[in-house]
C-alpha cells in the first residue's frame, strides 16, 4: 500500500481552499478528508500581516470510485466507448462492460481482458488499507470461457485414461489452470498439476497410477559382465582328457581335441 493522495492549498478563506482543492483532485467533498492547517488571518487593522487559509485534502479509498476513473482514462486512450457497470459480489469487486464491438477489451483468449484486469488491481489496492480483488469481464465471456474449459478439461482427460498417456495443454493464466486443476480434483483416475514458467506455464493431466516402464537396458536385472566389472575374470579350468572335455569354474564344459585345445 502507497501514501494516500493528499493535495495543499491556500485561499482567503477555508472554504474557498477546500473548493479549489476538490476542483483539482475532480472529487466531492465527500471523497475527502479536510485538516484545516491554518486558520485566515486578516492582520493589522485588516491590512498588514494578512494571512490566507491553508487547507489538506487527503482522498478516501473507495475501490469503484478509484476503479471506474482508471478504466475511464484508458478507455478513453484506447479510444473504446464502453459503459462501466459495477457490483460488489461478497468482497471481490465485478465490473462489466455494455457497447458495442467491445472485442478488443477481451483479446486473443482473453489475454487483454486479463491485462487490463491487473492493471486496475494494481492501481486500486495501492490506494486502500485492505487489498481487494477486481474482476473485469465483457458480456460474459469470463463464465463462457469457463465453460469451454471445463468441457475441454473432461474430454482430454477421457483422452488420458483411455490412452495412459499424459496431455500438455497450452499456456493459461493463473486463473484458467485453476479452472482445470478444479475441473478434475474429483476424477480418481487423473492427476493435474502446472509446470514451466511464467507467463508460459501449462497444466498437465496425466494417469493418477502410471503402469510400470518397460524393461530398458537401465531397468533389466543386474547381470555379471567380465568387460564391465571391477573383479578379476576367472580363467581357471579342469581339464579331464579321459572324457575330452573341459570344465572351467562355472561348470561349462567344452570338448577338447588332441593338442588340448578348445573345438569351435
Amino acid at each position: 500500500m502507497t501514501e494516500p493522495i493528499t493535495l495543499e492549498k491556500t485561499a482567503k478563506t477555508v472554504e474557498e481552499a477546500v473548493r479549489a482543492g476538490l476542483a483539482e483532485l475532480q472529487l466531492e467533498e465527500k471523497d475527502v478528508e479536510v485538516l484545516v492547517l491554518e486558520e485566515p488571518s486578516k492582520g493589522f487593522l485588516g491590512l498588514i500581516g494578512t494571512r490566507p487559509a491553508r487547507v489538506r485534502l487527503t482522498v478516501k479509498p473507495d475501490p469503484v470510485r478509484d476503479a471506474v476513473r482508471f478504466l475511464k482514462d484508458v478507455f478513453r486512450t484506447m479510444g473504446v466507448e464502453a459503459e462501466i457497470v459495477p457490483e460488489w459480489r461478497d468482497t471481490n469487486l465485478f465490473i462489466g462492460f455494455k457497447g458495442d464491438d467491445l472485442g478488443i477489451l477481451i483479446g486473443r483468449r482473453g489475454d487483454t481482458l486479463d491485462a487490463l484486469q491487473y492493471l486496475v488491481n494494481l492501481a486500486v489496492n495501492r490506494q486502500g488499507p485492505e487489498r481487494i480483488r477486481i474482476v473485469l469481464d465483457v458480456e460474459n465471456y469470463r463464465q463462457r470461457r469457463e465453460e469451454t474449459l471445463v468441457r475441454l478439461a473432461k474430454r482430454l482427460s477421457e483422452k488420458v485414461i483411455r490412452t495412459g498417456s499424459r496431455v500438455v495443454l497450452e499456456p493459461m493464466s493463473p486463473q484458467e489452470r485453476r479452472i482445470i486443476h478444479t475441473a478434475l480434483q474429483g476424477n480418481p483416475k487423473v492427476v493435474t498439476y502446472s509446470e514451466g514458467e511464467e507467463p508460459f506455464r501449462k497444466v498437465v493431466i496425466g494417469p493418477k497410477y502410471e503402469s510400470k516402464r518397460p524393461r530398458t537396458e537401465a531397468t533389466a536385472p543386474n547381470r555379471f559382465d567380465p568387460r564391465r566389472s571391477s573383479r578379476p575374470y576367472r580363467t581357471d579350468h579342469k581339464d579331464n582328457y579321459t572324457t575330452g572335455t573341459r570344465v572351467n569354474s562355472y561348470g561349462k564344459r567344452t570338448p577338447l581335441n588332441g593338442n588340448d585345445e578348445e573345438i569351435l
